[in-house]
């Protein structure tokens, strides 16, 4: 993601590596949903993809939804990481995400990404790409 040249976000976002908070909030998710949340950015509580950033320790832009979500893009169906980057490249509604189409996704540098086995897809996948 970070080589690619359809990345639009500056050089260097997401140089830190993987931000321990999205990554903790990417797996919480990542196994909630490879174990039977319904296929959404909310979870069967209600909790949103925003709030779990929150809760693992990331502190979001006040001009983010709480109850809400402005970091989470969700892929499954394979083990393999090319694979599922590819296609979520190929998803106008997840490559602006992951690629900083526009001016709120590209200020977003910080990056976890959780990959967990199990559920109807066999696979599930989560980036979580925020300001935090």
């Amino acid at each position: 993601m970070t080589g690619d040249s359809r990345q639009q976000r500056p050089p260097g976002a997401f140089g830190r590596g993987c931000n321990a908070a999205l990554v903790r909030a990417a797996q919480w998710r990542a196994q909630g949903l490879a174990n039977g949340d319904p296929w959404s950015h909310t979870d069967a509580a209600g909790v949103t993809a925003n709030e779990y950033a929150v809760a693992s320790g990331c502190a979001l832009p006040s001009y983010y939804s709480i109850k809400g979500n402005n970091i989470e893009s969700l892929g499954a169906g394979t083990p393999s990481p090319v694979v599922m980057f590819t296609a979520l490249a190929s998803s106008n509604a997840h490559k602006t995400h992951l690629f900083g189409e526009n001016d709120f996704f590209r200020e977003q540098d910080d990056v976890g990404i959780a990959m967990a086995e199990g559920g109807q897809w066999g696979y599930v996948w989560v980036i979580m790409i925020a300001l935090c």
